[in-house]
């Protein structure tokens, strides 16, 4: 029982770090525009 307890917390901590990955990957992927080139697109 408590096997499986330590064991679903270290799949959370899993889950989360992959998710922050998965999300830092994303933004490091979209290229940011500064405020003049959104203003020249708008």
């Amino acid at each position: 029982m408590f096997f499986f307890q330590s064991f679903s917390i270290i799949f959370y901590i899993l889950k989360l770090l992959f998710i922050y990955f998965f999300f830092f990957l994303l933004i490091a992927v979209i290229p940011r525009y500064r405020y003049d080139q959104l203003m020249r697109l708008g």
